[in-house]
């Protein structure tokens, strides 16, 4: 990451701190990251990571990670578009896709289609102790106020060039 995608970014910062205080080997990802997806590989994390609205930029992630996501066993990509539905229902596909994996994750990360973020951190908390969001500063938009984690604690940071809570993190206590 070059000096200014590392000034405009707060999420990274956040996350390492994370893996460095905590066990994290499984990661759910809303919303392919061009840094974030490549750290939880890094880190050596087996991802399942959702795209949820642009088809070039999933080609492009999984052309960029294609040695992992050719084993499909440390990566896991899958694309989730509204194509020709644009109902909000098509936007929770990921959400459900999650939900059927039944399965308990190390750190949920949610960066995918803004009408659906609150529902995923909704629902990510029955599958994991730990949330991360991304871009957390707009909070109207974004549907902040749909979002219900009691008995969890709530971090943000502001990236570091300034302005508005930029990621958001919540721990279960």
């Amino acid at each position: 990451m070059n000096g200014f995608e590392r000034a405009v970014s707060s999420h990274m910062d956040t996350l390492e701190k994370l893996f460095s205080s905590n066990k994290i080997k499984t990661v759910f990802e809303f919303g392919c990251g061009r840094h974030s997806t490549k750290f939880f590989l890094e880190q050596g994390c087996h991802v399942w990571a959702c795209e949820q609205q642009n088809q070039d930029w999933y080609n492009r992630i999984k052309q960029q990670h294609v040695n992992w996501a050719a084993k499909e066993e440390d990566l896991i990509l899958k694309l989730f578009l509204e194509k020709d539905d644009p109902s909000i229902a098509a936007k929770f596909e990921a959400i459900n896709y999650m939900v059927s994996l039944n399965r308990r994750f190390d750190m949920v990360f949610v960066d995918g289609h803004k009408d659906s973020r609150w529902c995923a951190i909704n629902e990510a908390a029955n599958y994991t102790n730990i949330i991360v969001t991304h871009d957390t500063e707009d909070k109207e938009n974004y549907h902040w106020d749909r979002i219900s984690l009691n008995g969890w604690n709530e971090y943000s940071v502001q990236r570091p060039s300034g302005g508005g809570p930029q990621t958001t993190w919540w721990t279960k206590i």
